[in-house]
């Protein structure tokens, strides 16, 4: 059965949306606690263990990655919530000096929002090594961290416009690790390449972002996006086995994939035309799997929700949240959610 939204993916997914809300606050808070403990000097022993002298990049990793864990919960009951955190995550991944996060924020936003929000800056750090006073992870080169690099480049045009490489001798040079796996379900590097061949051939909405796809084009893409929304849903339905950890959305899968919906976001494209054209698609191809179903609808609602959070998501990449006083709104309570009545 097609669904329609989130709320109604909730439902055929049986996650309980109490428990949705608490895992959402516990790592939300959890990555407060660690950016609290971040100083100058270093001086909280809890960053200190993290964050130690030999790999200084754990710290922002940490933080990284329990903003794109509470991201995935709050996918399923306030969308608005789930792209700030998702950004909270890529500013983190950008500390960290991993080119993810690049690949997460474009994956939301549209080139304005990305122009806006500072994206050529941190595509010519990551280019040139300098991505801020972190240490880079021993893996910020790996096939897979310059793939996700490939693929915000080949997706979003004003990033195309300042990578000072050749996306195509990039492709080339990755096509020889083709059967790395990426990310949870262990997608072959080579589809992520074919995709980002595809966007790169693509010229038609850089003249007009509105621009139809040619057919064949739209097809080829959905049916990627398709066979890797199948590879998300198998682990759904096996992680579903566990009744217990299921309901209690504790089973060690992510219920939404935040990759898998950056992903979907860059080739659908933020402009609603496009989109429309390509996940329309998806839909179609997915449409006997409502687990399937999932991360277009995830990338859908995105797309719906960030013409309106422009300036919220510049505030948080180029850091302008940090400056607000306590108490302003950004320091919602842990747990205190809005009910889903806005639910799509």
């Amino acid at each position: 059965m097609a669904l329609h939204n989130l709320s109604a993916a909730r439902d055929a997914l049986g996650l309980d949306l109490a428990a949705l809300q608490s895992r959402t606050g516990f790592y939300r808070a959890y990555a407060r606690n660690l950016e609290g403990g971040r100083s100058p000097a270093g001086a909280d022993p809890i960053w200190e263990r993290l964050a130690n002298p030999a790999d200084p990049w754990l710290g922002p990793a940490m933080i990284a990655s329990s903003y794109r864990t509470a991201a995935q919960y709050a996918e399923l009951f306030d969308t608005r919530l789930a792209v700030e955190l998702m950004l909270h995550a890529s500013r983190a991944y950008l500390d960290a000096g991993a080119a993810f996060g690049l690949f997460l924020a474009a994956g939301a936003m549209s080139d304005e929002a990305l122009q806006q929000a500072g994206g050529p800056q941190e595509l010519r750090k990551l280019s040139s090594g300098t991505s801020g006073p972190q240490v880079a992870p021993s893996n910020a080169d790996s096939p897979v961290q310059q793939a996700y690099l490939l693929l915000a480049v080949a997706a979003r045009p004003v990033l195309r416009e300042q990578f000072r490489g050749d996306p195509q001798a990039m492709l080339r040079r990755l096509s020889a690790y083709g059967l790395e796996p990426v990310g949870a379900q262990g997608i072959a590097l080579e589809r992520y390449l074919d995709i980002a061949q595809l966007m790169l051939a693509d010229r038609t909405t850089d003249r007009d972002p509105e621009a139809r796809l040619p057919d064949e084009l739209a097809g080829t893409m959905a049916s990627h996006l398709a066979a890797i929304g199948r590879a998300h849903a198998a682990a759904l339905h096996a992680n579903r086995r566990n009744e217990h950890l299921w309901r209690s959305a504790a089973a060690p899968v992510n219920i939404v994939d935040l990759e898998q919906t950056a992903l979907f976001g860059l080739v659908a494209g933020p402009e609603s035309g496009r989109s429309r054209q390509v996940l329309g698609r998806v839909a179609d191809l997915v449409a006997d799997d409502e687990f399937a179903q999932v991360t277009s609808l995830a990338a859908e609602q995105t797309a719906e929700v960030m013409p309106s959070m422009t300036g919220r998501a510049t505030e948080i990449l180029r850091r302008l949240d940090r400056q607000r006083r306590p108490g302003s709104g950004d320091d919602q309570a842990s747990g205190d959610y809005p009910d889903d009545s806005d639910d799509r």
